[in-house]
C-alpha cells in the first residue's frame, strides 16, 4: 500500500498500487487478452444499439493513481516507479479503447478532468480505490457534457 500525503490540502490517500497492477498492466498477456474480451463486448453492444436506433456512450472511468498522479511528485522513487508503470499501463489501455470507439464510430465520456478537478474534495476514500457519491457526481457530469 502507498501512502501519499498532500501537504497543501492536508489530505491523505492509499493506494493498492500492486494489486491494481496486476489488472491493469499492458505488457501481461491476461491484461491484453481482457482487453479484448471487452472491446467485443463493447462491439456486440453498439451492434445492437444501431440496429435499435439507439446511441451508445461509453463512461473512462480513470483509476484513483490516475487521478491524483499528477500531484505525485514527492513519492519515493521505489514508488514513483511502480506508480508511473500503473499510469503508462493505464494510458495506453485507454489509448487502445479510444482507438477503437473512433474506428466504430462510439461516442465516450473521458472522467479524468472532472476527478482530477475536485481530487482533494472527498470524491475518493482514504482507504478504497472506489469512488465516493461525490466523485460518482463528477463522472457524471463529465457525462453529461458529452450528452449535451
Amino acid at each position: 500500500c502507498i501512502k501519499f500525503e498532500y501537504k497543501e490540502h492536508g489530505k491523505k490517500k492509499y493506494f493498492e498500487a500492486k494489486s491494481r497492477l496486476s489488472v491493469m498492466n499492458y505488457n501481461d498477456s491476461t491484461t491484453r487478452e481482457g482487453l479484448r474480451i471487452t472491446l467485443g463486448c463493447i462491439a456486440a453492444i453498439n451492434k445492437t444499439c444501431i440496429e435499435n436506433n439507439i446511441k451508445l456512450l461509453v463512461a473512462l472511468i480513470p483509476t484513483d493513481v490516475s487521478v491524483y498522479y499528477h500531484r505525485m511528485a514527492d513519492i519515493n522513487i521505489d514508488q514513483r516507479y511502480l506508480l508511473d508503470t500503473i499510469v503508462s499501463s493505464e494510458q495506453k489501455l485507454k489509448q487502445v479503447l479510444i482507438s477503437e470507439f473512433k474506428k466504430q464510430n462510439i461516442q465516450f465520456a473521458d472522467a479524468l478532468d472532472s476527478l482530477r478537478a475536485r481530487a482533494w474534495t472527498g470524491i475518493y476514500p482514504v482507504m478504497d480505490d472506489h469512488p465516493t457519491g461525490a466523485g460518482y457526481q463528477m463522472i457524471s457530469k463529465a457525462i453529461l457534457t458529452r450528452i449535451k
